[in-house]
């Protein structure tokens, strides 16, 4: 019973949820491909990819640049409504 975004007046908000997999600094870059690629084809799999669309989720494995661009894309985003709507942490 609770309100959608558009429900509420926001017909263009836009939150998705997403998650990604990180390496601790200073991993050695074949290492990084290498997880890259076998998280890739776990991903590709048929029966995990069926298992994560289920939950109603699209499946989109990325590495490397496009990865970090779109974390910095992210984080320039949300760093703008924080201040474009002065939203300070209370406690």
């Amino acid at each position: 019973g609770v309100p959608s975004f558009h429900e509420l007046g926001f017909a263009d908000f836009e939150a998705p949820t997403w998650w990604g997999v990180y390496a601790p600094s200073g991993v050695p870059r074949e290492i990084q491909s290498r997880m890259a690629r076998e998280l890739t084809t776990i991903l590709a799999e048929p029966e995990i990819k069926s298992r994560v669309e289920a939950l109603g989720m699209d499946v989109l494995a990325t590495s490397g640049e496009p990865f970090a661009d779109f974390m910095v894309s992210e984080m320039e985003r949300w760093a703008r409504v924080v201040r474009e709507n002065n939203i300070r942490l209370e406690g």
